[in-house]
């Protein structure tokens, strides 16, 4: 695994010129949202675990498919736009790395998604998945808040125009209409292929996904 995916890193940083925007979002909103629709979800008996990644996850499809630059793979000298997002999530493993890839990701609902990351980390982590299931991503999210990291730099898979790295939530004070008050904040991470992309592109990525963060009603509109 450790030669493969020694492999996989030198081809992408071989291949591509890589660069990474930082930003937060404010995520009070959302953290609120996934509250109610988690008490929702129990009192009419729906067996979904919700998480903040499964919410993230509808975030970055919808801003995907409302900022389709991103959303492509270059290989073999070919720039492939898709419609459709095949969304990579990389989950860790004792010895290792793996991407899995939830197909068709955007005609899937936020529950679907919870379910589908549960399900493949589960795969992932038993030994079930096959290449079929590591392959044809269009993008990739790599979640490390649960280690406190808060600013990283994610390196692309191979083909990838952008990867989203996910630091660990940060309580801030701020002032606001001349009040002190606390917020949470979600640090973002997304390295880009510079080749593909300008840096206004990637800013303007962030920028519409941080509409949905702070407008979460929106993912299920």
């Amino acid at each position: 695994m450790r030669k493969r995916i020694a492999q996989n890193m030198r081809q992408s940083l071989d291949q591509t010129a890589q660069l990474t925007l930082h930003r937060k979002v404010t995520a009070d909103a959302l953290l609120s949202f996934k509250e109610k629709l988690s008490k929702e979800l129990e009192d009419a008996g729906q067996e979904v675990k919700l998480s903040v990644t499964a919410l993230l996850a509808k975030a970055v499809v919808l801003a995907l498919q409302e900022y389709q630059k991103i959303n492509v793979r270059y290989e073999s000298g070919e720039l492939k736009e898709f419609e459709e997002v095949h969304l990579g999530i990389a989950t860790s493993l004792e010895d290792g790395l793996m991407v899995p890839v939830i197909e068709n990701a955007d005609g899937k609902s936020i529950g679907a998604l919870a379910n589908e990351i549960k399900s493949l980390a589960d795969k992932v982590r038993n030994g079930e998945t096959d290449d079929i299931a590591l392959s044809g991503s269009t993008f990739t999210i790599t979640n490390m808040g649960a280690s406190e990291i808060e600013y990283f730099t994610p390196i692309l898979n191979v083909g990838e125009a952008g990867i989203l790295g996910v630091g660990s939530m940060q309580s801030e004070v701020v002032i606001q209409d001349g009040n002190v008050r606390q917020i949470q904040r979600l640090p973002f991470s997304l390295t880009f292929d510079h080749q593909l992309l300008d840096g206004a592109d990637a800013a303007e990525f962030l920028k519409v996904l941080a509409k949905y963060i702070e407008n979460p009603y929106l993912l299920i509109l």
